[in-house]
């Protein structure tokens, strides 16, 4: 069964490939992944609200998105879209 998850910024839904891990508050962030997951610290956000929240806590990007709405990212970057745009533009520099 595809489990769909829902990204608690923006809203997408979408499968695992579009989640990525988050440290709420990257200023209390350990060495260790396993034991800020098992603390708590970790959310699964949608890769492009991951990008734009960079390292601001959940709550400083949850009001930087209320502030901004027209800015606001909503969904994931997806890989091949970024890779695609990338080579078109390497080609058409190189022609």
């Amino acid at each position: 069964m595809n489990s769909l998850l829902k990204c608690r910024y923006c809203g997408w839904v979408g499968g695992k490939s579009d989640f990525e891990w988050d440290h709420m508050d990257p200023k209390i962030k350990t060495e260790s992944f396993l034991l800020d997951f098992l603390q708590g610290k970790l959310e699964l956000i949608c890769s492009g609200c991951n990008r734009q929240k960079s390292d601001k806590t959940s709550q400083d990007y949850t009001f930087w998105r209320w502030l901004f709405p027209r800015q606001a990212n909503f969904g994931p970057i997806r890989a091949h879209t970024f890779m695609d745009t990338l080579l078109q533009r390497i080609h058409r520099e190189i022609r």
